[in-house]
């Protein structure tokens, strides 16, 4: 857990076909998203965040400036509670969006594949073996 905030490197979920292709808007993806999946694999078992008390509430605008609170108990370096104020850019490519805060959170490294009002991203770290996987929902 402690290795939330952290930059991770390593792998972007990919969009899949859905009828949403490359016509997407950035009004079709903009709007207020919560975390309905956030789960860390160290390599030995996903651990749900949520049910930990981890919460992301972020707001995309169809200007492309975002807004919202990432929370995770426990979650920074020393082991106190890791807040990260989202307010930021994002950018939309096809059915991928990239977010850009100034807060170092792995959220800045993970491409989200928008589907059906739904971001879906993955960060895999192969140094440390760490798998994130994160759904933020409308």
């Amino acid at each position: 857990m402690r290795c939330l905030p952290l930059a991770l490197t390593g792998l972007a979920l990919t969009a899949c076909g859905d009828g949403t292709g490359p016509g997407l808007t950035e009004a079709e993806v903009a709007g207020a998203y919560v975390a309905t999946t956030l789960t860390i694999d160290g390599g030995t078992g996903a651990v749900d965040q949520l049910a930990l008390g981890a919460t992301i509430q972020l707001t995309l605008t169809v200007d492309g400036n975002t807004a919202g609170l990432l929370i995770v108990p426990g979650g920074a370096t020393d082991g106190s509670d890791f807040e990260a104020d989202l307010a930021g850019t994002w950018i939309l490519s096809g059915q991928a969006v990239r977010l850009s805060h100034v807060a170092d959170s792995f959220l800045n490294d993970v491409i989200f594949a928008y589907t059906d009002g739904t971001l879906t991203g993955i960060r895999a770290d192969d140094d440390t073996g760490t798998t994130i996987r994160v759904v933020l929902s409308r």
